[in-house]
């Protein structure tokens, strides 16, 4: 079962913010949602919560740009900073661990 983030206004980014409709357009082609993504990112750089909810509260492709910017506050931030009630309702998450250990063995692997 799917929950929805509900937008929170204090954290979400205003609908007319100049810099964001001049440079990084609405987010409907990959490199908008990249850009809107890392935006994202670089808004809030210590707190994943932030940075996915201000993404998926966007205008455009919303839960690309959430993916986006989860993903990259992920990689900086590690997976500890994804709060525990978000990643106890992933589906599958049993099998995505398994998968991602031996996508990790088999990298390892083929540097050795």
């Amino acid at each position: 079962m799917a929950h929805k983030v509900k937008p929170n206004r204090s954290i979400a980014e205003p609908a007319a913010s100049p810099f964001r409709s001049t440079h990084l357009q609405r987010g409907w082609v990959g490199e908008e949602e990249v850009a809107l993504g890392l935006y994202c990112f670089l808004r809030n750089p210590h707190d994943y919560s932030k940075t996915v909810i201000r993404a998926a509260n966007t205008n455009g492709d919303s839960d690309s740009i959430a993916c986006i910017a989860g993903s990259i506050s992920g990689v900086y931030l590690g997976i500890d900073a994804i709060p525990s009630d978000w990643t106890s309702r992933i589906e599958k998450s049993d099998y995505l661990a398994d998968l991602s250990m031996r996508m990790a063995e088999k990298k390892a692997a083929t540097n050795d």
